[in-house]
């Protein structure tokens, strides 16, 4: 157990020096694996769009209007996302990808009448903690 420790905090300080450095940056940008990968000609490009359309009470990193962007289901575009909230993901994550496979937001409880949007909100319970709790419309498009 004591080896696996200091495998972890080597680890740790090995990340910390490698975003000080602005290596981790770099990679992301230069990483063509979410834009140029090899794709099945067959098989259309499917394009999950987060949305914030509303904030109740106080949040401190979304603003109204503010995306998500995920291609192919689970693949973070940086260049088209925002920031984006890490506790917000819990309420993303059971359904991002049931969706990019045409699994319909009705058929998960996720939207109101014949609508395509599927809604889910943040966890904050802002009523309670004096946060703020954002609900997001996800938008399917297949180009």
């Amino acid at each position: 157990m004591f080896d696996f420790c200091v495998v972890v905090v080597r680890m740790e300080h090995n990340l910390s020096q490698i975003i000080r450095k602005g290596i981790a940056t770099r990679t992301v940008e230069a990483n063509p694996f979410w834009s140029e990968r090899p794709r099945n000609p067959e098989e259309a490009e499917v394009k999950l769009t987060i949305k914030v359309v509303e904030i109740k009470g106080k949040c401190p990193v979304y603003e109204v209007g503010n995306r998500i962007v995920l291609r192919d289901g689970y693949i973070l575009d940086p260049g088209e996302t925002d920031p984006v909230c890490m506790h917000s993901l819990a309420s993303i994550f059971p359904y991002y990808v049931a969706l990019s496979k045409g699994v319909g937001a009705k058929d998960l409880g996720l939207s109101r009448g014949d609508s395509e949007e599927a809604h889910v909100q943040c966890l904050d319970p802002c009523e309670i903690t004096g946060g703020g709790t954002v609900p997001f419309e996800i938008s399917i498009e297949k180009t």
